[in-house]
């Protein structure tokens, strides 16, 4: 959903059940699904027919993983309040969140129709066109969205991800940067805005956003290799080796390539050195230059292409480690 001023459900502040909806908010926000659902529960037994409640009830099912409330939510939504956009955009973030990408399609398309101009249709438009992998078309309607409403942050989140992808990592830094402040809690968005800061040299930066991406999800494999070199480049052992690494690791089919001919380089050379032992005086240089270029190669490379194999728990004990670590150093100034 998008946020407007602060507030993450949209609310009319002199609805009958604004209150008890805030409450549910607040419980939400702090993430006990259980007390917000509650809250909304209760909200509805006061007014059965208020589409604000079953607005807020889907979003509430939607982020406890329950399809079928937060559906039939949704739809009750826009039965009651089917002239506001708010329910069409409730309904198509229940598909979208359940990669129901058909039906999405289906109330995005006729919510559009009815709806052409309104920011949060273009950008769940451009949700699914992403996920849909229609990327061009939908960066040019993220792009739209944010031109009517420069404040949103799930379009922020949405062309961040996408500018990422194409290696754009100032724009990505700067959209996800916002996106992670309005959603703290999406250890998605903290993991690819560690990534670009990584990949722009911010190493304390990107350290500190992947560890905490990896504090919320500890099964990612993609948070722990990046979260790896972020805390290797950000160390003061060898840091200029570790963003070779990073780089070999980044691009590791040049990274595979480098290290096959660099293992190749090294046995022949040395082949070639040992066939010297005999004949000192005559010792040529070319069979050295091929041993030493080889072994720099090989050790260049070999961190790099090595992650990418490292055993899930080698990499869990190194960022425990790192997690422990920040942990104490936080607790005297905490007390």
């Amino acid at each position: 959903m998008t946020t407007l001023h602060n507030r993450f459900f949209h609310l009319s502040l002199t609805g009958p059940v604004f209150g008890r909806l805030q409450e549910a908010e607040q419980f939400f926000l702090a993430g006990n699904l259980n007390e917000a659902l509650a809250a909304a529960q209760q909200a509805w037994r006061e007014h059965p027919q208020d589409p604000d409640v079953f607005r807020v009830l889907a979003y509430i099912h939607m982020a406890r993983g329950e399809y079928e409330p937060a559906a039939k939510a949704g739809y009750q939504a826009l039965i009651f309040d089917g002239e506001n956009p708010a329910s069409y955009a409730t309904l198509c973030q229940v598909y979208i969140t359940f990669n129901m990408l058909g039906n999405a399609d289906e109330i995005i398309t006729l919510a559009h129709q009815r709806f052409p101009e309104d920011a949060s249709l273009m950008v769940l438009g451009a949700d699914l066109r992403f996920r849909q992998h229609r990327d061009e078309e939908a960066a040019r309607s993220t792009r739209k969205a944010l031109s009517v409403n420069p404040d949103d942050n799930y379009a922020k989140a949405l062309l961040g991800v996408y500018s990422l992808r194409k290696r754009r990592f100032v724009e990505a830094r700067e959209l996800l940067a916002d996106a992670v402040h309005a959603y703290p809690q999406r250890w998605d968005y903290l993991r690819d805005l560690g990534i670009a800061l990584l990949h722009l040299a911010q190493y304390a930066e990107a350290r500190q956003a992947l560890l905490e991406s990896y504090r919320l999800n500890r099964l990612d494999q993609s948070t722990k290799q990046h979260a790896f070199f972020a805390l290797r480049c950000a160390g003061t052992h060898l840091p200029g080796y570790w963003a070779v690494s990073f780089f070999f690791f980044d691009y590791a089919w040049l990274g595979w390539l480098l290290h096959i001919l660099g293992w190749l380089a090294l046995l022949v050379g040395f082949g070639w050195l040992l066939s010297f032992t005999t004949d000192i005086a005559n010792l040529s240089v070319i069979p050295m230059l091929l041993f030493l270029g080889g072994l720099a190669m090989v050790v260049l490379t070999w961190a790099g292409v090595g992650v990418h194999f490292h055993r899930r728990r080698k990499l869990d004990v190194t960022l425990w480690k790192a997690l422990k670590q920040e942990a104490e150093a936080q607790a005297p100034s905490a007390s």
